[in-house]
């Protein structure tokens, strides 16, 4: 989100009764679909893992991390939802993670068939909040959908395609900690950031506070309400 809008991020935490438009039925059906390729990938590349979250609490993350902490002393293990949290603060939970005595590979799954500049960007703070975390890292995946992947049968591991990021992750490294400190700031400072509009309003889904954001920056009978004209046009 910080890395969309401000403004957003700032709602998320401070306004999140604004939230709507994102909360719609094509939305709700991403979710269900990315959700179903993360467990199907699962199966696929890692197989008979340890979720983190079984038998806690729901986003009951101090146990998580206990627990991925416990796991974690074993020499071999494949771990979902694997939770780290660094010293100062920043905490993650990981699809994946797969550990075989010092190798250490962390798996990302998106249910996407091209990966776009955010998808980096997260996994990249995924990494630096392992290794904040005294994690050794040695792999980093980024576990997709194969666009000419045709089903004939049983699924098959043709499905995904498991895309080495690890020197493109470790390129991002040196811009996560001043972006983590401006998203921080966003979030202590009591006063919203203002925002323009603009294609990070939709892309790559709708903001979730689209409609309260643009109520107030938009008249009434503005360019959005004609029809007939691409988004690319009103933008």
């Amino acid at each position: 989100i910080g890395l969309r809008c401000g403004k957003a991020l700032h709602h998320k935490f401070h306004n999140p009764e604004l939230a709507g438009s994102g909360k719609d039925s094509t939305n709700d059906f991403l979710l269900s679909a990315g959700l179903e390729f993360e467990y199907t990938a699962r199966n696929i590349i890692a197989p008979n893992g340890i979720d983190i979250t079984t038998g806690l609490n729901h986003l009951d993350f101090k146990n998580y991390v206990d627990a991925t902490k416990r796991e974690m002393k074993n020499k071999k293990v494949t771990l979902y939802q694997a939770t780290f949290q660094s010293k100062t603060g920043e905490r993650i939970m990981a699809d994946i993670v797969r550990k075989n005595g010092n190798k250490i590979d962390l798996m990302e799954v998106k249910a996407v068939t091209k990966l776009q500049d955010y998808h980096y960007f997260d996994v990249a703070f995924q990494y630096h909040c392992m290794v904040a975390s005294g994690y050794n890292v040695n792999k980093v995946f980024i576990v997709h959908v194969n666009k000419e992947y045709v089903r004939n049968g049983e699924i098959n591991s043709e499905l995904v395609i498991q895309h080495d990021v690890t020197q493109k992750v470790k390129q991002i490294q040196s811009l996560i900690p001043d972006r983590v400190k401006y998203f921080k700031e966003i979030i202590a400072d009591e006063e919203c950031p203002t925002a323009t509009i603009g294609f990070h309003c939709t892309d790559p889904y709708p903001c979730a506070f689209r409609d309260s954001c643009w109520s107030k920056i938009l008249p009434k009978n503005n360019v959005f309400d004609i029809k007939g004209l691409r988004t690319k046009e009103k933008m």
